[in-house]
C-alpha cells in the first residue's frame, strides 16, 4: 500500500463511490437461470448508466491531479488496480 492508514482515505474519496455502484448483491451473485424481467433487466441497466456518470466524474477529478514522482505514480497505478480489478 503507498499511503499506508491514509489509503483508506484515498479510496473513500475516488473509488467508494463506483464500488457502490457495482457491487451486486450476495442473492444475486448465485446465478440466474432463465431469462431477467423487465424490472431487472432495467435495473442492470440504471447500474450501468449510474456507473458511467460516476465513472465519469472520476476521471475528471483525476486527470487534474499530478504525480511528478514516477515510482508513487506507479504505487498509486498498483494499488488502484489491485482495489478494483477484483470486483
Amino acid at each position: 500500500m503507498f499511503l499506508g492508514p491514509g489509503a483508506g482515505v484515498c479510496r473513500r474519496y475516488t473509488w467508494n463511490e463506483l464500488v457502490g455502484v457495482v457491487e451486486v448483491p450476495e442473492e444475486h451473485k448465485k446465478g440466474v437461470s432463465g431469462s431477467l424481467s423487465k424490472k431487472e433487466r432495467e435495473t442492470i441497466k440504471t447500474k450501468y448508466s449510474r456507473f458511467n456518470e460516476e465513472f465519469e466524474k472520476l476521471l475528471q477529478y483525476q486527470e487534474k491531479i499530478s504525480i511528478p514522482n514516477k515510482e508513487l505514480r506507479k504505487q498509486i497505478h498498483d494499488d488502484n488496480a489491485q482495489y478494483m480489478l477484483p470486483l
